[in-house]
């Protein structure tokens, strides 16, 4: 069951003309520029399915350590343009330290209909020098989100979905029933053939310890992909 979910594709949603990737590059490519200016010493590292920069190192923009999360996103939102993405799109969504470095990881929040969600496995990390209080690096792997139609499946159904893909029922009524037990949460996914809203079911299986993390489509329905849950 597993591996039928590990090779399922997730529905292409309003898919990317190459053209337009060309203008999301040519964008990130003058965003760049400007940014160079600032830092002359920064250099950027490119990949060909990403439209801004994978990796860029050397600069020099100073950040105010009182509060480096803000200040970084602050920066991040101002150079958007740079990752193709939405400056209000951009949201703090952890931060790693150790004796000389802090390091804000920034991920991106769509709208889906009326509602907001998380875009899954993507985000923006930025390095700070805490001693010298400026920038050090920015990696990324964001692509473009636009913002997406309402979902079409609910949370319930997602989750009845979800259980029936680990193999835990088969008639409807009983996959409803432990479906009301999953935590489910509404996020998107996204690649280079478009974005999908999905519904995150956290499906128990195999004792208490033993969680899965199954992606269900919110558009169709369809189980996508099944991730073993890390659990502390």
């Amino acid at each position: 069951m597993l591996a039928q979910l590990a090779v399922a594709a997730p529905a292409v949603a309003d898919q990317p003309a190459a053209a337009a990737f060309a203008r999301t590059r040519t964008t990130a490519e003058r965003a760049l520029q400007g940014l160079l200016r600032a830092n002359p010493g920064a250099e950027a590292t490119w990949q060909p399915q990403l439209p801004g920069p994978a990796l860029v190192v050397g600069l020099q923009a100073p950040v105010a350590m009182a509060d480096p999360a803000a200040a970084v996103l602050q920066f991040a939102r101002r150079h958007a343009a740079l990752w193709g993405v939405r400056a209000q799109q951009l949201q703090v969504i952890g931060e790693t330290r150790s004796r000389d470095r802090h390091t804000v990881h920034l991920g991106l929040a769509v709208t889906v209909g009326e509602r907001t969600a998380p875009v899954l496995d993507r985000r923006l990390s930025v390095t700070v020098d805490r001693a010298k209080g400026h920038l050090l690096a920015v990696a990324s792997d964001l692509l473009p989100v636009p913002t997406l139609r309402p979902t079409t499946v609910t949370d319930q159904a997602a989750a009845a979905r979800g259980v029936q893909a680990m193999g835990l029922c088969e008639a409807a009524a009983k996959c409803a029933d432990l479906g009301r037990a999953a935590p489910t949460r509404l996020a998107v996914a996204a690649d280079l053939t478009g974005a999908t809203p999905v519904w995150v079911v956290d499906v128990q299986a195999g004792g208490a310890l033993k969680r899965t993390a199954v992606l269900v489509d919110a558009w169709t329905g369809a189980a996508l992909r099944a991730t073993p849950v890390a659990i502390d």
